[in-house]
């Protein structure tokens, strides 16, 4: 039981962690995404201009509209946004982490105790 306790709280460290930087990372990279979309939008705009460049640019015209989207969502929202993207991927990352070891271990959630 000493290991299956320290696995949880490993697991629950490494969800900490990784909560801490996607927060760090969502709140620093709003000026990025906007800097990447907006050079995207010009980018695929300028390949676009012919017909076989056509394939590549429009969908280049749109994950650029969808950086420059989630940018100013992430600039406008500043740390309430980013706490929040930090909080449900850590949560998630603990969770799956979870049940890689109760898979691992090969019993059911409902019979270990919390």
């Amino acid at each position: 039981m000493d290991d299956w306790r320290d696995a949880r709280r490993d697991s629950m460290i490494a969800g900490v962690l990784v909560g801490i930087a996607a927060a760090l990372l969502a709140h620093w990279a709003s000026g990025v995404l906007i800097v990447f979309g907006i050079a995207a939008i010009v980018i695929g705009v300028l390949i676009s201009l012919t017909v076989i460049g056509a394939i590549i640019g429009i969908p280049l015209i749109v994950v650029g509209f969808l950086a420059l989207l989630a940018g100013i969502v992430t600039g406008i929202g500043g740390v309430a946004v980013a706490v929040l993207v930090g909080v449900a991927s850590g949560y998630t990352y603990y969770r799956l982490r979870m049940r890689s070891l109760l898979r691992h271990a090969g019993t059911h959630p409902g019979r270990l105790s919390r």
